[in-house]
């Protein structure tokens, strides 16, 4: 980082590298816990107290979120009602005045994700273009 706050635009860094730091500490049994024990979940104090409230049975969300004049994002994990661990990043820049718009998208994604499965079928429905493919498997 070429400052404390990151806000300069020499630090620039994609969901890709959020995702595999994610990755990379969720694999470190100590360093992991901890660091999943200091994101924010829903309905806990915190950011994101008010947010998600119908994810559903089985699924955790722990993440971290962050806003600044016309940018929102959104980074952490969520278990799937399947049970499997999803690290996920969500960055959006260029939002014009409320975060409404980008909390929705961000809510939307992470309620794809919770119904993430590898297996043959999904737990419920999701439409063709809606972003089923966003995971590789």
């Amino acid at each position: 980082f070429v400052d404390g706050s990151g806000l300069s635009p020499l630090n620039l860094a994609t969901p890709r590298v959020f995702v595999r730091w994610l990755q990379f500490l969720d694999k470190d049994p100590t360093l992991g816990a901890i660091f999943r024990g200091s994101l924010a979940s829903p309905g806990a104090v915190g950011t994101l107290q008010k947010r998600f409230p119908d994810l559903g049975p089985g699924v955790v969300l722990r993440a971290k979120s962050g806003t600044l004049t016309n940018v929102s994002g959104l980074s952490g994990y969520v278990t799937t009602r399947g049970g499997e661990k999803v690290a996920f990043s969500i960055l959006s820049n260029g939002n014009r005045g409320s975060v409404a718009a980008p909390r929705a998208a961000e809510e939307a994604i992470v309620g794809l994700l919770s119904r993430f499965t590898r297996g043959s079928a999904a737990t419920e429905p999701v439409a063709p273009g809606s972003g089923s493919r966003m995971i590789p498997r």
